[in-house]
């Protein structure tokens, strides 16, 4: 029977035996060998998945003839021509890597030919290096079967996922916008009551949820509370995706009492940053 099973050359032997009705068998023709010549060489990735960063340039993507494993014996045929297509699937959607925008296929056919006792190919991919903020985007090849030519076949890995790794800060970094890093919030506590003015900004990427603990300290050698004044002293700022800025929300504690101007510092706790 015909089958698609990479095999080396089978030999086997056809014997005349059991004679009967007063013959005889001539002993240096009673017996002949067959060979089978090895067959269906097999074709695959050397890898099923690959991570590679945004500036890594051209890839390359290497498809075997003759191996069942990686770096294992050869079977089947190698003395003829043999060849399969391929396709790349990309996508538009979050996570999925865009042809001609996020990466280049830099063959000129969608043919991965073998020549005759050629062992790998290379399938050569650029990376394209952008400075936009990207989550992991993946795409694949994928050799079609139905389009072998020659005596080969193809097995696992058909296909290889291709992921290029987050770059460029995807999630965002998080800060004090700029002006109160340049010039001291100044605040009355005898006209408010509620304080808004702090903004914390997510420059860069703003892919998925994130957050940040923060703090209120004194900024002198006074030792009551910090909540003697204002309040809350400590808590969580949370963006959403897609969000740019978010404002940090104070109480600030009226008295009847004379005081000076009192300093606070406010600090953003990179430890404690979630989501990215």
């Amino acid at each position: 029977p015909i089958s698609q099973i990479p095999e080396d050359d089978e030999v086997f032997t056809v014997k005349l035996t059991g004679v009967a009705g007063g013959a005889l068998l001539n002993p240096n023709g009673s017996s002949v060998e067959l060979k089978i010549r090895r067959n269906d060489s097999p074709l695959r990735f050397s890898l099923s998945l690959v991570a590679v960063a945004e500036n890594a340039g051209v890839i390359s993507l290497t498809v075997t003839r003759g191996s069942l494993a990686d770096h294992g014996r050869l079977v089947g045929s190698d003395d003829t021509e043999v060849s399969v297509d391929y396709v790349v699937v990309g996508g538009d959607g979050a996570g999925s890597a865009t042809p001609a925008v996020d990466f280049v296929d830099l063959q000129t056919v969608y043919t991965v030919t073998f020549p005759p006792r050629v062992y790998e190919v290379q399938l050569l991919f650029r990376v394209n290096d952008d400075k936009v903020p990207e989550i992991a985007e993946s795409f694949q090849v994928v050799l079609m079967e139905e389009t072998v030519r020659g005596d080969a076949v193809l097995i696992p890995p058909k296909a290889i996922l291709v992921t290029i790794e987050p770059n460029d800060k995807p999630h965002g970094v998080l800060s004090i916008s700029s002006s109160p890093l340049t010039q001291p919030i100044s605040i009355n506590e005898d006209v408010t009551d509620r304080f808004d003015g702090i903004s914390i900004v997510r420059n860069g990427g703003n892919y998925g949820d994130v957050s940040v603990n923060w703090t209120i300290s004194r900024n002198s050698s006074d030792r009551s509370p910090v909540s003697d004044d204002l309040s809350p002293e400590r808590g969580t700022l949370r963006f959403r995706a897609g969000q740019m800025s978010t404002a940090l929300l104070l109480n600030i504690t009226a008295d009847k009492l004379p005081e000076e101007a009192e300093a606070f510092v406010l600090r953003l706790l990179p430890d404690t940053v979630q989501g990215g």
